[in-house]
């Protein structure tokens, strides 16, 4: 077994021992992780479009809270449990091939895997209902997107 394969079925087993671990074994539970994000940013949208005008500075509320209040769950997600991830996580530290990079690093994927379909989610629904625009340029959105991420999980 090569140690980029070893180093990649470490990490499906933490990303999927951290659900566990949180969620439990019910189906819910990994929806869960996608519809939390969701809710919050969906509500915020609901209560801006009451309180605002449907066009802010020439952008729709819903495109104007997804780019402002999306990457801010996210930044919200990936630093938040990171102080008492390893903590919780210590016992694993005892087996030998995992190591605090590898439980960081789970942990930030299925943070940043959950906020980013919460993200499409909203936005490809805004595009079927008509109340978002398509990004006029999707690979800038994208870096921005991943560089934020980086940013966070760094």
């Amino acid at each position: 077994m090569s140690e980029i394969s070893r180093h990649l079925n470490i990490m499906r087993a933490l990303i999927i021992r951290e659900l566990m671990v949180r969620f439990g074994r019910h189906h819910l539970g990994f929806v869960w992780t996608i519809l939390e994000p969701m809710i919050l940013c969906s509500g915020v949208m609901v209560l801006w479009s009451f309180i605002h005008e449907p066009i802010i500075r020439g952008v729709p509320v819903l495109m104007f809270v997804l780019t402002g209040y999306m990457p801010l769950t996210l930044w919200r997600h990936m630093t938040n449990p990171m102080a008492r991830l390893l903590r919780s996580n210590i016992g694993l530290l005892y087996h030998r091939p995992l190591t605090h990079g590898h439980i960081l690093l789970a942990r930030s994927i299925l943070e940043f895997l959950s906020a980013t379909t919460a993200l499409l989610v909203i936005y490809f629904m805004g595009i079927a209902t008509g109340l978002a625009t398509p990004v006029q340029d999707p690979g800038l959105a994208m870096a921005a997107w991943l560089l934020g991420a980086w940013y966070f999980g760094a």
